[in-house]
């Protein structure tokens, strides 16, 4: 829409859209991600981003704006059934070069996709996009639609593990404690050539870390 359009007709407009949601996936050949890649024992999370300890409270190194995609392991191919495909910012320190820790709320769709697999006793396929488009923290939050980014992480919520996870720095600017989280195996690295980072603290009060 034009910048001088009135808040009004945004309004009207973004309620159209909304209206349309969900809609069918497109599929596109050769996105910027795929152009190089690591995968089983050469995926290393250190060779390809530029890891920063946000804040100085923080007790680990984490990704940012990161949007984690998962689906519901009922029937995962079927997005109109109970296959429902969920995108979502999460909390994720790094545990290790394959290794990550996630907070999945309890009241968020990933959580409940991750208590079903858990119930069969199977991992969850998870991806995690990251150089996204600057919009993409705030509709990760919605259900719509999104378009790729720069790196991919591709692995498994590893079933019933959990390891420590925390302290982390929050918006409001204290630090929340350490809880036991479920773990990500990394299986692939996708990442575009030539990346570009955009690394953000919340807060946990000091000043930010490079250790």
């Amino acid at each position: 829409m034009p910048k001088e359009t009135r808040t009004k007709e945004q309004v009207a407009e973004f309620v159209r859209r909304w209206a349309d949601f969900p809609v069918p996936p497109e599929w596109r050949a050769g996105p910027p991600w795929a152009e190089s890649g690591l995968e089983g024992d050469d995926a290393d999370i250190f060779q390809v981003l530029p890891l920063i300890r946000l804040n100085e409270g923080d007790g680990g190194l984490y990704i940012d704006k990161d949007a984690v995609v998962s689906r519901d392991p009922d029937d995962p191919d079927d997005p109109d059934s109970t296959g429902k495909q969920n995108v979502g910012i999460y909390r994720t320190q790094v545990k290790g070069r394959r290794k990550l820790a996630i907070q999945p709320g309890a009241v968020h769709d990933i959580a409940h996709h991750l208590r079903k697999a858990e119930e069969t006793g199977e991992d969850l396929l998870v991806a995690i996009a990251l150089g996204n488009d600057p919009v993409i923290p705030i509709v990760a939050a919605t259900p719509m639609a999104y378009d790729g980014g720069e790196v991919v992480i591709e692995g498994f919520i590893e079933a019933r593990k959990r390891e420590l996870e925390g302290l982390f720095g929050e918006f409001t600017g204290h630090c929340s404690g350490g809880r036991r989280m479920p773990v990500i195996r990394v299986d692939r690295i996708s990442h575009r050539t030539g990346l570009r980072a955009s690394p953000s603290g919340s807060g946990c009060r000091g000043p930010r870390s490079t250790i």
